[in-house]
């Protein structure tokens, strides 16, 4: 008999000291209860320190006992509500979606065998929930992510994709989903997570970049309460059908939250006594100013544009982007992150004409990029001068539609910003040094970072360079127009 040590499945995780649960789930030794290897029997309690594994000898006992096994060495310790509702996803989701993780890190495993993760009850349970009405296509998708990867996959989808030809759709979904995300699955790195109140939480890595989308994908299969039947249908139908071209953007669909709070700073509008002017507004200084500074002179800094990609490789809080949004709300302000869902908006409006959002008021953003080309295309639009700077702060990692990095992407990217001159900075006190800057009447050289960077550079866009070093951060002196050169992707 091959027993299970949790204990050391835990101890081998690299976020025990980050993660609220950490320090308890290594305090004592855990408890093994035996179970049958039956679907729902065992399971991994890190609250209890306890797991509950089949104790046989046999191919499926040695299954089921990796399959808890690695739950103690991925899953979180614990779900914050508050966090839940900050990514937007149900429990429920998120938990499908994590069996389908430990399921996709054990099928790569040369020890155990994933084929035998079943027991005859998962194809019986589809066919019982696909004898129901349409409605019941949530609760479908929800099966058929948690068997995926395991013996009974085919069997489930089989039993499914005659009452809802949508499903073969919603497999390629999750499959590419799967490959994009697979690189970082089994990461257990600490991410920060900001919730809307300040409060931050740190959730494995692979549970945040790879889970967290899963879940995503299975919620907007969900029925909301303002749906009946019929609209419903029709969603999830056009949902299921949306096949996103690789190499394209999004559309950009911009909110425009309320702009409460003054913002006005150093690099907003003001007004400064002057000896010269047209109407006298400082009479009272003909007694006390040795210069008789009566008349106003209005003192426009430097404005411009500030884009913020907020996707989940950037790293940003909350606090992040309002420190930003402080520092350049003379400016205008717009954030950008891909939220899951069609038609849900991937850009906002934080900054503007000398007012900002808000804490309140800060909208929910996701984890991907998506819209990073049209986004710099709205900049350079809604800029007030062509000679008008633009920051860009991103760390060079633009995607697709599907958020897959992609060279069209990075072309796209790269001849807009060498093109309009954008300085792009990876970091929140690169952009706010920049702005300061700025209000001094210092403006540094355009710049470039990244794969951003890299793709102007191995083209010959850029024709004259210096490098930082120590901060990867490429700045280029002058500008020639960028011809249309065929791109690897494009010469296939």
């Amino acid at each position: 008999m091959t027993t299970a040590v949790p204990e050391w499945a835990v101890l081998a995780r690299r976020d025990l000291k980050h993660c609220e649960g950490g320090g308890e789930a290594v305090a004592a030794c855990w408890d093994t209860v035996p179970t049958m290897a039956l679907r729902g029997s065992a399971h991994t309690n890190f609250a209890r320190r306890s797991m509950a594994i089949p104790v046989g000898n046999d191919a499926r006992s040695k299954a089921v006992r990796g399959h808890e096994l690695l739950h103690a060495r991925l899953s979180p310790f614990t779900l914050h509500p508050e966090v839940l509702d900050t990514w937007g996803v149900s429990q429920h989701a998120v938990m499908v979606a994590e069996e389908l993780r430990i399921n996709t890190v054990l099928k790569s495993s040369e020890v155990f065998d994933y084929r035998q993760l079943k027991d005859g009850s998962e194809v019986n349970h589809a066919k019982s929930i696909a004898g129901g009405t349409d409605e019941y296509l949530y609760e479908a998708v929800c099966h058929m992510v948690s068997t995926m990867n395991t013996g009974s996959e085919n069997g489930v989808y089989k039993a499914f994709l005659e009452r809802y030809p949508m499903m073969k759709e919603i497999r390629q979904m999750l499959k590419a989903t799967i490959r994009k995300h697979k690189r970082v699955i089994g990461f257990t790195m600490p991410q920060r997570v900001s919730v809307s109140e300040g409060e931050s939480y740190f959730y494995p890595t692979g549970f945040v970049e790879f889970t967290i989308p899963i879940a995503l994908i299975v919620d907007s299969f969900q029925r909301t309460s303002e749906e009946d039947a019929e609209r419903y249908l029709e969603r999830v139908r056009a949902r299921s059908k949306s096949s996103p071209k690789s190499g394209q953007s999004a559309p950009l669909i911009i909110a425009a939250p309320q702009l409460t709070e003054n913002g006005r700073n150093f690099l907003s509008r003001t007004r400064r006594a002057s000896a010269s002017g047209r109407l006298p507004k400082r009479l009272h200084r003909m007694l006390t100013d040795p210069e008789r500074r009566i008349f106003d002179k209005v003192a426009r800094h430097a404005g411009g544009i500030v884009v913020i990609d907020c996707s989940g490789s950037m790293g940003l809080s909350s606090e992040d982007v309002r420190e930003i949004v402080h520092s350049a709300s003379g400016c205008t302000v717009i954030a950008y992150s891909l939220m899951s869902g069609a038609g849900k908006p991937n850009a906002w409006i934080l900054a503007k004409d000398g007012a900002c959002i808000s804490a309140a008021d800060f909208p929910t953003m996701g984890q991907a990029n998506g819209v990073d080309e049209p986004a710099l295309e709205w900049a350079v639009r809604n800029r007030k001068k062509p000679s008008d700077p633009i920051v860009w702060v991103c760390d060079g990692h633009v995607t697709d539609c599907t958020d897959t990095s992609h060279e069209n992407i990075r072309e796209a990217c790269a001849t807009l910003a060498i093109e309009n001159g954008i300085r792009q900075v990876p970091t929140v006190e690169g952009a706010i040094a920049l702005l300061r800057e700025w209000s001094q009447g210092r403006k540094a050289p355009p710049s470039l970072f990244g794969a951003v960077a890299r793709w102007a550079t191995s083209h010959g866009v850029i024709s004259s360079s210096s490098g930082d070093t120590e901060s990867e951060i490429i700045y280029y002196d002058r500008i020639e127009k960028i011809t249309n050169q065929p791109t690897k992707e494009k010469t296939k």
